[in-house]
């Protein structure tokens, strides 16, 4: 399960986000339209303030060039891309199931090795999947690409619940003609997966990531890591890789269930110098596929199938209950509160100024997306509105080929509807004209004076003691002037403190009304994060209507570590930070929900209840946070 979300986004209905890294969210959505809950996506997303990051985005945008074109069963098909409010975002296929980084978990806890013929399966499919990269062609110029993934690893590769295995992640993916070039003494990819070649920075071609492969399909086998240290200490790691011929034995030795045929597969990926292991995937594949159907040549995606949903059945049925429950309220915010600007994620631009506002009451688009066979995308935004006066402004990115171009976007707006009314300075002068003339025709000069009192009396109550939310009027002038600010912090330990203009306002709910047109400046203070100050000012042109805009202020910690925490079953996971004297600090406690991967949590110690309260299961350990260190778990809950 993830974290509730219920928020529209671009074309997209964000259920929960599922998990979070360093720099960018995944969310599990669906279409944001009546019907639009039969399908389920993907959506892959830079956080709000990292889209200054240069190398993040290179990476972000070099993972939907590489993507666009493919359509392999074994690759994770790519359905759309854009940027909304200053944040890129990919749609993706939804996988329903599991990784093979949480299978060998699932399996070692229950004591078994992993049964041979569904790790040779899944390797297999891998090895498909990455065939079909390494030939893939330029479908303009019919060029070799010459993609290679350079991220292979067991949370890499997705099985679903179907029996169906999947390549994921092409973020760091390299091709022939991409911008990205990795620098001297920069290392891409996760540490235990390297290729020697890539720990001593010679070039790599498609045989590193068979290397990697063969990485997984010996960690499958045996159920450890092939290059491991105590503590995760990553440069003990690389000097392992470095030295493989000395390090590698053959799989049989931890599992003696693994025949000599299949020792020889796996070592021949494994050999350090690339010419003597398999020399394309297709080869590895083929290997696999012979050695698979000597002792299982029955075996079918049926057998993978019910392996992985016996594995997680219990989990799978929680899912479902929580995907249904949370579906249904999709169903009825659309119904009940589609024109609720509250409904619609927002966040800033690179100034900290919030661009467009995807607001149905005043700017409605609905996106046209198709993908031709050669790659390229073209986007038209049309209008759904009545009488709508079509006008261009901004722009979107498109890519055609493996080039970006910019097209221009339509942007409908509606033509205010013309309302016949006799002005209300008219009557006002029709009526002082007939008191006047009834007062020279009696002779009554207190007509005049009592009209006089009244007017001024009018006015001053208009000016003073009226409510300016009583009239309609007075509401578009307040909503002109000044919109409700709704800060949204991230959760983290230590005492906060909020201001906007030097007001202190309430933790539980951190609102403010800000002027339009005129600087103000927030200030968020928290307990071993950087301070954070902010001088915005809103142009009252793109906010003129709206009531309150939500506004993500991204705190980042002073000294921090990274957080990867597996759960079987999956868990709320509640960080409770300790003193010095290890008594839990209650008052600072947050909660994250599992799977979580590299998340950034500040140096300290802590306590950790996982507490999974649909099946009544929990259990509790503590944790010690150093700067810059990694720290992996995987857990098994417990029954209360």
């Amino acid at each position: 399960m993830g974290r509730e979300v219920l928020k529209i986004f671009d074309r997209y209905f964000l259920l929960d986000r599922i998990a979070q890294g360093g720099m960018a969210e995944i969310f599990r959505s669906r279409l944001a339209s009546a019907d639009g809950g039969s399908r389920f996506v993907v959506i892959k997303r830079i956080q709000a303030g990292f889209d200054e990051n240069k190398d993040f985005l290179k990476m972000f945008r070099s993972e939907i060039k590489v993507m666009l074109g493919f359509n392999h069963p074994n690759i994770v098909q790519l359905y759309d891309f854009g940027e909304v409010q200053s944040q890129p975002f990919i749609a993706m296929e939804l996988i329903d199931g599991r990784n093979l980084r949480q299978l060998i978990v699932k399996f070692t806890e229950q004591g078994q090795s992993f049964p041979i013929e569904l790790a040779v399966s899944i390797i297999e499919h891998a090895a498909a999947g990455l065939h079909y990269a390494h030939c893939f062609k330029d479908k303009m110029t019919g060029e070799p690409m010459n993609i290679i993934h350079r991220d292979v690893s067991p949370q890499n590769i997705i099985v679903s619940y179907d029996g169906n295995v999947k390549l994921i992640d092409f973020g760091i993916a390299k091709a022939s003609n991409s911008v990205d070039s990795t620098r001297v003494g920069i290392i891409k990819g996760k540490p235990s997966y390297l290729s020697p070649e890539q720990v001593s920075g010679r070039p790599v071609d498609r045989r590193s990531d068979l290397f990697s492969l063969g990485t997984v399909f010996w960690e499958t086998l045996t159920g450890r890591k092939l290059f491991s240290k105590e503590g995760e200490n990553e440069f003990a790691v690389l000097k392992l890789i470095e030295n493989c011929q000395k390090h590698i034995q053959p799989p049989s030795k931890y599992n003696g269930a693994i025949p000599e045929e299949l020792d020889r597969i796996v070592m021949r990926a494994l050999t350090k110098e690339p010419e003597r292991r398999f020399q394309t995937a297709e080869e590895m594949q083929r290997a696999l596929k012979k050695f698979l159907n000597t002792i299982a040549p029955e075996f079918s995606a049926s057998d993978l199938s019910f392996a992985v949903k016996n594995a997680f059945k219990s989990q799978i049925i929680e899912d479902r209950r929580w995907l249904k429950k949370l579906n249904e309220k999709a169903e009825q915010l659309l119904l009940t509160q589609r024109n609720d600007p509250a409904l619609y994620l927002t966040a800033p631009n690179k100034d900290g100024k919030p661009q467009e506002r995807e607001d149905p009451t005043f700017i409605q688009k609905k996106k046209v997306d198709h993908l031709d066979d050669t790659g390229s995308s073209n986007r038209l935004d049309l209008s759904v509105m009545n009488e709508a006066k079509v006008e261009v402004d901004g722009s979107i990115h498109t890519q055609s080929g493996n080039s970006l171009r910019r097209t221009r976007t339509a942007v409908a707006r509606p033509r205010p509807v013309q309302k016949k009314s006799l002005p209300l300075g008219s009557l006002f002068v029709w009526g002082l004209s007939f008191l006047v003339v009834i007062a020279v025709t009696t002779g009554d000069s207190r007509i005049l004076f009592d009209l006089k009192n009244r007017v001024f009396r009018y006015q001053s109550e208009t000016a003073v003691t009226r409510d300016p939310s009583s009239t309609s009027v007075a509401k578009e002038a307040v909503v002109a002037t000044s919109i409700v600010l709704n800060l949204v912090l991230p959760d983290g330990p230590g005492r906060t403190e909020i201001r906007v203009n030097g007001v202190t306002l309430p933790l539980e709910n951190p609102r403010a009304r800000v002027p339009l047109g005129k600087a103000f400046q927030i200030t968020v203070v928290r307990d071993r994060f950087v301070s954070y100050k902010k001088e915005m000012i809103l142009d009252p042109k793109e906010y003129a209507g709206l009531k309150e805009w939500s506004f993500q202020v991204p705190l980042e910690p002073v000294e921090f570590g990274y957080l990867t925490l597996y759960t079987t079953p999956s868990a709320q996971a509640y960080v409770i930070p300790l003193d010095n004297r290890n008594r839990p600090k209650s008052n600072e406690t947050w909660m994250l929900n599992t799977p979580i991967e590299n998340y950034r949590i500040p140096s300290g110690r802590y306590r950790l209840d996982l507490k999974n309260t649909v099946l009544g299961m929990e259990k509790s350990f503590s944790i010690e946070v150093k700067n810059g260190r990694k720290i992996k778990k995987d857990i098994r809950l417990n029954i209360k």
